[in-house]
């Protein structure tokens, strides 16, 4: 049997469908040649069954659903990271944004109280509070050995303790007269309000320095002048060292007097 005519019956000869002498003489056939084998052997190859339209239905929404999870996976991630970053943000903003106190007569005023100048620990001189004096020191200054002046200091009593007192200084020459002018304020972060509420302690009054005395109470001189103190509300008050002498004075139209005088 020639090659060509053995080809062509393998299709039936597969099937089963050819007489049984030609399947016999086919079977000899192939044993004989190698060509032919081949070819049986690739055409009675298994041949992978058809996917079934219900079939691929079933795996297209499931690969539908995988995609689905995980975009909205991503988008959950996206959302807490994006969440986070803003939650972070508003607590640095709620922490540094500080809202002034309107003013309040009964619980924030100028207090005049004495002080001697007395060397602390350091080595340094320091004015200090006969008040805040230890038992030793206050024999000396009893005793007349150490000098003793009248100060002023800012107080903020029966205020939460949150309060902050920023203040600004600066001496202003009007109509030739030398005057220290100095502004301060009361301020609670937007943090404290939200967070924390006010546990009415009474403060035990705050002093401010530099800004009051135009320069350090470590220091050993100290000259007595014209002070005019103002409550000013007002945030950012360090942003006032940059106005000029003119337009810092004109705030006192804006701010409330609370003490004048000399000292």
């Amino acid at each position: 049997m020639k090659c060509y005519i053995v080809k062509d019956l393998l299709p039936n000869y597969i099937d089963g469908l050819t007489g049984r002498e030609t399947a016999e003489d086919v079977k000899k056939h192939l044993e004989d040649c190698e060509d032919c084998r081949t070819v049986y052997g690739q055409m009675s190859a298994a041949i992978p069954p058809e996917t079934p339209p219900e079939q691929k239905n079933i795996d297209f929404l499931k690969k539908l659903r995988t995609a689905a999870r995980r975009k909205y996976a991503r988008t959950a991630i996206l959302a807490c990271i994006l969440l986070t970053v803003l939650l972070a943000g508003f607590t640095i903003f709620a922490i540094n944004y500080d809202i002034p106190i309107p003013y309040d007569p009964d619980h924030m005023s100028a207090e005049i109280y004495q002080a001697a100048l007395i060397t602390n620990h350091n080595g340094f001189f320091h004015w200090t509070d006969l008040d805040q004096l230890n038992f030793e020191d206050k024999k000396e200054v009893l005793a007349g050995n150490h000098e003793t002046i009248d100060m002023i200091r800012l107080t903020c009593r029966g205020i939460d303790r949150t309060c902050r007192i920023p203040s600004e200084s600066r001496v202003i020459y009007r109509n030739g007269e030398k005057i220290r002018v100095i502004y301060y304020c009361s301020t609670k972060t937007l943090w404290d309000i939200l967070f924390f509420k006010d546990n009415g302690h009474p403060g035990n009054g705050w002093t401010s320095g530099g800004d009051i005395y135009g320069g350090s109470d470590y220091q050993e001189t100290y000259e007595p002048e014209m002070r005019e103190i103002y409550y000013l509300p007002m945030r950012n008050m360090d942003r006032l060292g940059k106005l000029s002498d003119e337009e810092f004075d004109a705030l006192r139209e804006k701010a409330t007097l609370v003490w004048s005088g000399v000292i």
